[in-house]
C-alpha cells in the first residue's frame, strides 16, 4: 500500500499517482465550461483512501478508520472544491470504508464530513490550497456566516503560524480539532490576533473560526 507522503499529495493534488494520461479536475471543468449549453454538473461518483480490500471484504488498510482518513478527505474535498459540484464517499456504513463504524457510531470520516458540511458547505467560496511542507494543507473558506481556515494534517505532529487577512477584518474566536487526543471533535478559544501559532497534535483536522457577529 501506499505511503503516508504518497497518499496526502494524491488528496492535495486531486490526482491518482498511477494513472498515465489522466486530466485534472481544473482541465475536466475547463473542457465543461468550453463545451456548448448548458453547463454540466461534475460529479465524483465514488472516493476513498484506497481500494485494498480483505478476502472478508473488509478494508484492508487501517488509515481508513483514524484521523489520518480523516485528513485524506478532508485534503481531497478542499482541493478539488473549485472544480467539482459533489463529491460521494465510496460507502456510508461499515466495511472500514464507512463514515460510520459497523457497530453504527460515527467513524472520523463522519467527523470529517459534519465538519466540512458546517464549515465548507455547498456554495462556500473556497480560495486557493496551500501546501505547509509535504504532510499539511490550508484552505480559506468564506461563507455568509464567517470565514474559516481549515486544515488537514496528515503529518505526527506539525507547528504552523496563519496570518488571517481579509476586508472587513474579523478576529478569529476558536480553533476547532478532531485527531487523536480528541475522540470527537473539540474546540479550544483563541486570542483575537489575526496571527496565530498552532500546534497540530497527529493526523486530522483543524479550523479556525472568524464568525460574522450578530
Amino acid at each position: 500500500m501506499a505511503g503516508d507522503d504518497s497518499l496526502f499529495r494524491v488528496a492535495a493534488s486531486g490526482r491518482c499517482e498511477d494513472l498515465p494520461h489522466q486530466l485534472s479536475f481544473a482541465e475536466i471543468r475547463d473542457l465543461l465550461r468550453r463545451r456548448p449549453g448548458p453547463e454540466p454538473q461534475l460529479w465524483v461518483t465514488e472516493c476513498a483512501l484506497n481500494s485494498a480490500r480483505e478476502a472478508t471484504g473488509q478494508a484492508r488498510d487501517a488509515r481508513l478508520r483514524s484521523t489520518s482518513g480523516a485528513a485524506w478527505m478532508t485534503a481531497l474535498a478542499l482541493s478539488v472544491a473549485p472544480y467539482v459540484d459533489h463529491l460521494l464517499w465510496f460507502k456510508a456504513f461499515g466495511h472500514g470504508w464507512g463514515l460510520s463504524n459497523d457497530d453504527g457510531t460515527p467513524g472520523p470520516g463522519f467527523y470529517a464530513a459534519q465538519l466540512l458540511a458546517r464549515f465548507a458547505p455547498a456554495g462556500a467560496t473556497v480560495g486557493d490550497t496551500m501546501l505547509a511542507g509535504n504532510n499539511t494543507l490550508l484552505a480559506p473558506v468564506s461563507t455568509p456566516s464567517g470565514r474559516y481556515v481549515v486544515i488537514a494534517n496528515s503529518a505526527r505532529s506539525a507547528s504552523l503560524e496563519v496570518e488571517l487577512r481579509g476586508t472587513p477584518p474579523l478576529p478569529p474566536v476558536r480553533l476547532r480539532r478532531f485527531d487523536p487526543t480528541t475522540p470527537a471533535p473539540a474546540f479550544e478559544p483563541l486570542s483575537a490576533s489575526s496571527r496565530q501559532k498552532l500546534a497540530l497534535t497527529g493526523p486530522g483536522l483543524a479550523i479556525i473560526e472568524a464568525p460574522v457577529s450578530r
